[in-house]
């Protein structure tokens, strides 16, 4: 058990050391600076700015200025000046996940400040739509992925804890049985309880209410998938058999009819190791069922750690390649037909994902 454990720790931190610390803040937030970014400022009105990759903007409406434009830390600014008139000054936003914010409006000449919101907002019609829907598919199956990992990584640890409590205890060679599972084996109830509620609430905040949009169609499509997490928190079923085995199925449809076959399977994972998978261990010694539950455990985490590699390395190039066609639109030129970087996340998502679900 500890050789097994040490080598699975092993594995792990040479594919964490994979991964990059880029990808930390890129997961994070999807704002970039090249796009279309509308202004509101408190008594001025509103103007919109188009900016591109290297940070070249453009202002429609109020003064129609130009000028530079930088986005460091989660802060967009733009250094403008108006051509012909001595008239020059800066905006400033503290920008959120969702690309909006507030900051000041300072204009340099006269010294007025006001205060001032700014959001981005998409391109025209029609123009950056399939980068777009590859982005936030990427980045769906990268978060489903660093979330179910999240919560793997920390069950492997309580059930290792678990292991060697009920080695030195009395009742390693009893039975698992339906009082067992009822009383929140292999950890306890309040343990077992804290772990699906925990599930529950970091897939609701990062997969349901994080704004993907294919996410939002498949709740609207069926409302009643908006209960499939709640089932984490009930009562643990004692089902085996048949009954047990279309129970568990049926969850594996919603998860992918909620977030897509790539992200639903991660998360069926989770739900498998921590409730609805539990009833198969019924009828082994409990210090047994504990050994083989925290060996599929550990083995699905190193599976899940090779994909997350690969989709953050993914959703790197779709956030490149969703960034030309912003800064090529924003140019008003075509589009790059010759793009390497969509070339490689289309040749990963495969000709049966659709591009605009």
């Amino acid at each position: 058990m500890t050789r097994y454990f040490a080598l699975v720790l092993l594995l792990l931190a040479a594919a964490s050391g994979l991964q990059g610390p880029q990808h930390a803040q890129e997961i994070s937030s999807e704002c970039t600076l090249a796009g279309i970014w509308t202004q509101q400022s408190e008594g001025l009105g509103s103007s919109t700015w188009t900016i591109t990759a290297d940070g070249e903007a453009t202002e429609s409406g109020l003064g129609n200025a130009k000028g530079k434009a930088t986005l460091s830390g989660g802060r967009l600014r733009i250094d403008w000046t108006i051509p012909g008139y001595n008239n020059s000054g800066y905006y400033e936003w503290a920008l959120d996940e969702s690309c909006k914010g507030s900051g000041v409006a300072v204009n340099t000449v006269s010294g007025a400040k006001r205060n001032t919101t700014v959001a981005r907002t998409k391109s025209g019609p029609g123009q950056c739509d399939k980068e777009n829907a590859a982005y936030n598919e990427v980045r769906l199956r990268a978060m489903a992925s660093q979330t179910s990992l999240e919560l793997l990584r920390e069950y492997s640890k309580a059930l290792d804890e678990s292991y060697e409590a009920t080695r030195q205890s009395a009742y390693a060679d009893s039975v698992i049985d339906t009082a067992s599972l009822a009383a929140g084996w292999p950890m306890g109830k309040g343990v077992q309880e804290y772990f699906r509620g925990k599930a529950k609430e970091k897939f609701t905040e990062k997969l349901v209410k994080a704004g993907f949009k294919s996410v939002e169609k498949a709740l609207i499509k069926d409302p009643s998938l908006n209960g499939m997490f709640e089932n984490l928190t009930s009562p643990i079923q004692t089902t085996s058999g048949i009954q047990y085995d279309l129970t568990k199925e049926y969850y594996k449809k919603l998860s992918k009819e909620m977030l897509g076959d790539v992200a639903g399977e991660a998360v069926t994972s989770v739900l498998d190791l921590m409730k609805f998978g539990l009833t198969a261990y019924k009828g082994m010694k409990r210090l047994e069922g504990i050994r083989v539950l925290a060996r599929s455990t550990n083995d699905q985490i190193i599976q899940l750690q090779g994909k997350h590699i690969e989709q953050m390395d993914k959703w790197d190039n779709a956030m490149r390649a969703r960034d030309i066609c912003y800064d090529r639109v924003a140019k008003k030129l075509p589009p790059d037909t010759n793009n390497r970087f969509w070339a490689d996340v289309m040749e990963y998502l495969g000709p049966n994902w659709k591009l605009l679900k």
